[in-house]
């Protein structure tokens, strides 16, 4: 009896070690994986704010861009053909007020931005300012839709990411049909 008691207590050591060796290389495995090992996916935050200057009918777009390196990966931005950082600028006018939501296609004027810069370190900001010369201001047009945007090589991904920000510029504020005569109130 004496001899089975012994064989007994010695698997239950045994599992009792072999157990808290699982938790050790679980733990280890998990701290290597999730933390350490992570992968550094590029993420960014863009901003821009636009504003219209005008002389005459003449209309000028003050532009200031911004991206951020958020996280712990660098962005390195693509500069291919039709893929560097840019500002583009859409007409919104009276005739789009009534149409079905708008697929913004047709480009009014793009100035591209950021040229010197190839990457952006994480934890790091990029700022530009752009004058964009829009010309005359064709009858009808209520507001400029401005977007910034960046294509980014991600190595974790193995893809290219492109993100952009918006803002929106009035530029012919009325109160209701017909109550400002049909002009154009001035910025």
């Amino acid at each position: 009896m004496m001899a089975t008691t012994h064989w007994v207590d010695g698997v239950g050591a045994f599992t009792g070690f072999m157990t808290a060796a699982g938790v050790v290389v679980s733990a280890w495995w998990a701290y290597r994986k999730f933390l350490r090992d992570k992968p550094d996916y590029t993420r960014a935050n863009l901003a821009v704010h636009a504003e219209v200057l005008t002389h005459g009918r003449k209309d000028l777009l003050r532009a200031a861009v911004k991206v951020t390196a958020v996280g712990t990966a660098r962005l390195e931005l693509v500069k291919a053909e039709g893929e560097q950082p840019v500002v583009m600028v859409y007409r919104f006018t009276e005739a789009m007020l009534d149409a079905p939501p708008v697929e913004w296609t047709h480009v009014h004027k793009a100035r591209e931005v950021l040229r010197g810069e190839t990457m952006v370190e994480a934890g790091e900001t990029l700022e530009e300012t752009v004058l964009v010369g829009l010309g005359d201001r064709l009858p009808g047009t209520l507001a400029y839709r401005v977007e910034f945007s960046i294509t980014v090589d991600d190595p974790v991904a193995k893809d290219d990411f492109r993100w952009q920000a918006t803002d929106f510029v009035p530029v012919a504020i009325g109160t209701a049909a017909g109550q400002n005569g049909g002009e154009e109130a001035k910025p």
